[in-house]
Formats: structure tokens, C-alpha cells, sequence
């Protein structure tokens, strides 16, 4: 009975929400549908791969689960409204343990304003599965990875690197300063850092067919990323450069929105300039004394 006391237990934690007719119970959702666009993004995180049983509570795996699909929403300029959530059990997983996972996801939820509207559930004999499925709605044609222009500025929030020591976990979706930049005109391309700047920069370069210009000396480098440093003896600009899920956002806009953005006090000390975007499609790395290499293209690849 483990699953049917699960669902019900679920339905007990819903709250109402306006673009919900039909919730968690029944073989499907019902949705309001609205005039906006839409986008949709799906998640699936393993055991042993995106976490760790023993390191990270439960509360923190539910959490995480729904943040990195909230996280890909922000990065399409989109604002999240609902979820669907899957969860593969191991059968030696208390049923309090499940709960805790499923409160991990629902705190969040919560905190964005998004209906978590059903899922499924199982149980096997192997690790913890743990999947998200996100709908967002957008008042404009969405962010894409393919539309960086030559001249556009490579803006990042957030600082970069050394998410292994806490972040992977515990980052904040960046869906409240998407929601805020969405109304300038100007952000040619987007997505958020998961796999790697280089990494994710890269993927913006090769479906935009641009080159880049990454400046070192701009780059903001997080404090657990010296952390990181001192533990592995790399220096900490790698840790920025190829660490990974930071889950910050990653913009090419034109010069002047961005100086406006840059300007904007609501905005202030979110973004930070790192680059620019030029016709070349070649990848470089501009060291503080000015000079240039090849961007390396390391990170997590899943």
C-alpha cells in the first residue's frame, strides 16, 4: 500500500491554485490554458549521479529535483507555474524518507508560486530516481540558445564555481531575476550554467554560430570555488570555468540593453559582464594581461 498512502498523503499536502481545475488523484491534471506561450521542461535525477543518500538529506534531493527544472525555465525567460513529479523509491526507503523528499520539492514549490498536479510512483531494488516535469508561461517569444549576435555582452549572475561544496543543492533558481529581465528587449540568447560555463557557453556559440571572447579578470569567482581551490590545488578561476552546476543564468544581449540592465537598481550587483560575442566561431580565453588561448571545453557531462 506503500503507493496509495503516498498519493493520499500527496493530495493532503496541496494547496489551491488558480491555473488548476483538477489535481494530484485522478489519471491526469487539468489545466487553465491562457493566451501566453508555454514552455515545458522535464528533469531526471539518479542516485549516485546528482546525489548522494549519505551526504545529502532527503529534503535537499526533493529540492534540487524541482530546482533545476525551475532553473531551465528561467533560463527561457518563462515564469514556472506547474510540475509533475516522478519518484522511482529504493524498496529499503522508509515511507517517512519519501515524505521528506516530496517536502523538499513542496517548500519550493511554494516559494515560486508553482501547483506541484500529480506524477507517479514506484518502488524497485535499486537507487533513488527522482524526476520533474515544469510548464511555464511567457509574455514574449522566449529565450533561446541560438540567437547570439557578434557585438552582443556575455552576461552571468551569480558567482561561478565550487558547487560541490554546498550549491549543487542548495541553489536558488534564478526564475525571480528572469521574470525581471524579461521585459528588455535585447537578450539574444540565454540558458543557465548546469553542465559548465565553458561548457554551456560553448552550446550557445555552436546553435548561434558566434565566437566568443571570455575575459578572466571578469569572471565572478564564488568563495567556495578558493575553497575548492585550496583542496585541490587547481586554481580557482578553473573551479569558475568548469565546475558545474552553478544553475546561474547566461546571457548574450545587445551593448545598450545591457548597460541598462547593468544600470537598473532593482538589478543591482546581479549581473556581472564576463565577455562578448564576435563573427569569428572561435572560442578564447583573454588572460588579464591581455592575452589569448583556446577556451577549454571541460565540465560535468551527464
Amino acid at each position: 500500500m506503500f503507493e496509495f498512502d503516498f498519493i493520499e498523503w500527496l493530495s493532503s499536502q496541496m494547496a489551491e491554485h488558480p491555473d488548476v481545475v483538477l489535481g494530484v488523484g485522478d489519471d491526469a491534471a487539468i489545466l487553465m490554458a491562457s493566451g501566453d506561450l508555454q514552455v515545458l521542461t522535464t528533469d531526471l535525477l539518479l542516485e549516485g549521479v546528482h546525489f548522494e543518500l549519505g551526504s545529502a538529506t532527503c529534503e535537499q534531493i526533493g529540492r534540487k529535483a524541482l530546482a533545476v527544472s525551475l532553473s531551465d525555465v528561467a533560463a527561457m525567460g518563462a515564469i514556472p507555474t506547474v510540475a509533475v513529479l516522478n519518484f522511482a523509491f529504493p524498496k529499503t526507503l522508509a515511507f517517512a524518507a519519501a515524505q521528506a523528499i516530496f517536502q523538499g520539492s513542496l517548500q519550493l514549490a511554494r516559494e515560486f508560486k508553482v501547483a506541484i498536479v500529480g506524477g507517479d510512483t514506484n518502488r524497485w531494488n535499486q537507487g533513488l530516481v527522482v524526476g520533474s516535469t515544469v510548464l511555464g508561461r511567457m509574455q514574449h517569444s522566449g529565450w533561446r540558445l541560438s540567437g547570439a549576435q557578434p557585438g552582443d555582452l556575455l552576461l552571468v549572475s551569480g558567482s561561478l564555481g565550487g558547487s560541490l561544496l554546498g550549491k549543487h543543492l542548495d541553489f536558488a533558481p534564478r526564475c525571480d531575476l528572469a521574470a525581471a529581465l524579461a521585459p528588455f528587449i535585447g537578450i539574444h540568447a540565454a540558458t543557465d550554467i548546469s553542465d559548465s560555463l565553458t561548457i554551456d557557453l560553448a552550446e550557445i556559440c555552436r546553435q548561434s554560430q558566434v565566437g566568443v571572447c571570455l575575459e578572466a579578470a571578469r569572471i565572478p569567482v564564488a568563495p567556495a570555488a578558493h575553497l575548492r581551490a585550496e583542496q585541490t590545488g587547481k586554481p580557482a578561476l578553473e573551479h569558475a570555468l568548469f565546475d558545474g552546476e552553478d544553475f546561474e543564468l547566461l546571457l548574450a544581449v545587445e551593448p545598450q540593453v545591457a548597460g541598462r540592465m547593468l544600470a537598473e537598481p532593482r538589478l543591482a550587483g546581479q549581473l556581472t559582464p564576463i565577455g562578448f560575442f564576435d563573427g569569428s566561431e572561435k572560442l578564447v580565453l583573454r588572460r588579464p594581461d591581455g592575452s589569448e588561448e583556446p577556451l577549454p571545453i571541460r565540465g560535468y557531462e551527464h
